[in-house]
């Protein structure tokens, strides 16, 4: 291991070890589990943020689907955990292959417009941006016909 990298690995020892203590110290001002979500939600961004970058680097251009495909996936594994009652992760690898379903057909839609101008390219970017969204108005609304407890209460009622 190089110094660049055991100095990296002291410095996030460091830094966890001062916001744990933190949190022990300020229970109320450092609550663990909203640190522990931030740093989750951080990780998350960052991913995304990633992709985005990979993908406009290999392609040169930007994909403005690139959000809309994955939510279409997350959908299908939620819905289906939610409606259909299926083990979590069998919904979770039913959400990878539809991702890779997802992605291999806007691949291909994309693909005919490799040696157009890259204005083009984008503008069908945003066309599948809305295709995606449609299909995931038109997963949500086939897989949830099955309304959840939570949602077949009358809930519009409460008092105030």
């Amino acid at each position: 291991m190089t110094a660049v990298a055991t100095r990296r690995r002291g410095a996030v020892v460091a830094v966890v070890a001062v916001v744990l203590l933190l949190s022990r110290v300020f229970p109320q001002s450092w609550p663990i589990g909203r640190i522990a979500q931030g740093a989750i939600l951080g990780v998350a961004t960052g991913l995304l943020a990633l992709g985005i970058v990979l993908i406009y680097r290999t392609t040169r251009v930007i994909n403005l689907a690139y959000g809309a495909m994955g939510a279409c996936a997350a959908e299908v594994g939620v819905a289906l955990f939610q409606t259909r009652h299926w083990p979590w992760l069998v919904c979770v690898a039913i959400a990878i292959a539809a991702g890779a379903v997802i992605g291999l057909i806007a691949d291909a839609v994309l693909r005919r417009f490799a040696n157009a101008p890259r204005l083009v390219v984008t503008v069908a970017s945003i066309m599948n941006t809305g295709a995606t969204l449609a299909l995931i108005m038109f997963t949500h609304r086939t897989m949830r016909a099955t309304r959840s407890r939570f949602e077949r209460e009358e809930h519009a009622t409460w008092p105030l």
